[in-house]
């Protein structure tokens, strides 16, 4: 699953690590894991952002979850990349070595492509998107 989390009061790196820090926490529980986590300060023409990698386990799956946070178009946003394995009847943690599997094979590939990927949306557009999406449920 793909999603883009919002964060309009996120408007400078600080602020954008701070979001990440309270996200990460989250994902820092017991039984979970964090493979990777890296910040990159701004620099000339580069505003900035922050990566981590992290899987979680609960009764019956475990989940990776890559999570990019980035400065676009003056605000803060979360690209969120997840993905879940879930145990075979029978067959305790089997989603556990499975999702170490894939880590291991896809794990970088992943954390590149939502490295590469340039956000082009504002906030006028998820909204205008949101409010179709309500119009659309009715």
């Amino acid at each position: 699953m793909f999603s883009i989390a919002t964060y309009p009061g996120v408007k400078n790196y600080e602020q954008l690590r701070e979001r990440k820090d309270q996200v990460l926490a989250t994902y820092r529980q017991p039984g979970a894991v964090v493979f990777e986590h890296k910040d990159a300060p701004p620099s000339p023409g580069f505003g900035g952002e922050c990566l981590f990698v992290s899987g979680k386990g609960g009764d019956g799956y475990t989940e990776a979850y890559f999570a990019r946070f980035v400065l676009a178009g003056g605000i803060g946003y979360a690209l969120i990349y997840t993905r879940s394995f879930y145990d075979h009847p029978g067959v305790p943690s089997d989603s556990a070595d499975a999702l170490e599997k894939w880590i291991n094979a896809h794990g970088s590939d992943v954390a590149r492509s939502l490295l590469d990927f340039t956000i082009v949306l504002n906030t006028a557009v998820l909204e205008n998107w949101t409010h179709s999406l309500g119009k659309n449920a009715q």
